[in-house]
């Protein structure tokens, strides 16, 4: 089987078994319809894309996006690597009421390589964060084990690396789990509204803050961002929530 095909069968199957059971049989094959020409679409692209190893380009970063654009990566770095980053966006609430308002406290995520989509088809590379949101967690943690290296790789697994924060609420890259010797800890410098607004996290700009663990990572940026972002309010919410997102993360060094 293509692995396109082997892919978007995955992606169909997660997506149908996450929707709400209560649907009507009306609301469900239009939820399906829409699905299909999706697959359609994305298939074609795809089919496109050279799955062996990719290095990466020193693409244009689509900063212009955003009202206030965030600070361009200095001359002299280089794009080391392109991710898509897929996972949870974490705040706290003191209380639920209506007057108080989400703390952020972290974010997890885990980080695809996104080389080979770069350099075939950015504009699709674009376009899988709103994708890969709709996608459960389980299942992209699972397409990634099972599928190796086939879609996105530059090493010998798709999967690049981690992102979290550490005890000290510093945001963290650590591309280990991917074969390689990075591990970033970061701050933030520069916030920009997301162009979707609505719930989309903000595009930032982070600037590594240890450059003894970095092997030459120096800034990293989160674009192209979908879903993450707290509610208004702490109304209705736990102590402790979260909100899934997916977005690009452009690393370079």
């Amino acid at each position: 089987m293509p692995f396109n095909i082997f892919l978007l069968t995955f992606l169909a199957i997660f997506r149908v078994d996450s929707s709400d059971a209560t649907d009507t049989t009306e609301t469900s094959a239009f939820a399906g319809h829409e699905l299909t020409q999706e697959l359609v679409v994305v298939s074609k692209l795809l089919a496109t894309i050279s799955v062996s190893n990719c290095t990466v380009v020193d693409a244009k970063i689509p900063l212009e996006k955003t009202t206030s654009s965030l600070p361009p990566p200095s001359p002299s770095l280089h794009l080391k690597f392109v991710a898509l980053g897929r996972g949870t966006q974490n705040y706290t609430c003191s209380s639920s009421d209506v007057t108080m308002t989400p703390v952020a406290v972290g974010a997890v995520a885990t980080l695809f390589d996104a080389s080979c989509i770069l350099k075939s088809n950015p504009e699709l590379l674009h376009q899988l964060p709103a994708s890969f949101q709709t996608v459960p967690l389980n299942a992209m943690n699972f397409l990634a084990a099972v599928t190796g290296r086939i879609l996105f790789s530059t090493t010998d697994t798709i999967v690049l690396g981690e992102h979290y924060f550490n005890a000290r609420g510093s945001p963290v890259f650590d591309l280990r789990l991917g074969g390689y010797p990075h591990w970033i800890g970061t701050k933030k410098v520069s916030s920009a509204v997301a162009p979707t607004k609505g719930n989309d996290a903000p595009w930032l700009k982070l600037e590594a803050t240890d450059s003894s663990t970095t092997n030459g990572i120096q800034d990293i940026y989160r674009v192209h961002t979908s879903g993450g972002q707290a509610p208004a309010t702490c109304n209705g919410q736990d102590k402790a929530f979260q909100v899934e997102y997916s977005a690009e993360y452009w690393f370079y060094g």
